[in-house]
């Protein structure tokens, strides 16, 4: 897996709006970014977030939630495992940058994971 992973291994950034994500997102195991900007180069991370099971419906959670995300961005992953690592490096990799994650905790691990570690922090050890 990928160790570097940042926006630019992404797809988008794509509208935030339903047709968008109907249009570009599958139900699938996945992570996604949401912020501002539909240029990969200025678009500005303020959240990540993810999904075990439908990328599709956890953005469409997130539209008309909050001004500030107007775009997403999006990566499909082949395993919950994988998703929840993919995660976490994307939610340290943005939140290091003071102030610029919405983000109000660490990724949650996944419910039947439990035994899983983040592979940035010790959050869980």
């Amino acid at each position: 897996m990928n160790t570097n992973i940042d926006k630019y291994d992404m797809e988008g950034p794509f509208p935030l709006d339903s047709q968008s994500i109907n249009n570009e997102v599958e139900k699938a195991i996945g992570v996604y970014i949401l912020g501002k900007n539909n240029d990969v180069k200025s678009f500005k991370p303020r959240y990540v977030g993810r999904s075990d099971d439908d990328l599709n419906g956890r953005l469409h959670d997130h539209i008309n939630k909050d001004i500030e995300y107007t775009h997403f961005m999006y990566l499909y992953i082949d395993s919950v495992k994988n998703a929840f690592d993919y995660e976490c490096k994307l939610y340290h990799l943005y939140a290091g940058d003071i102030g610029q994650l919405k983000n109000e905790r660490h990724p949650k691990r996944p419910d039947n994971l439990l035994y899983l570690f983040c592979p940035v922090c010790d959050i869980f050890g």
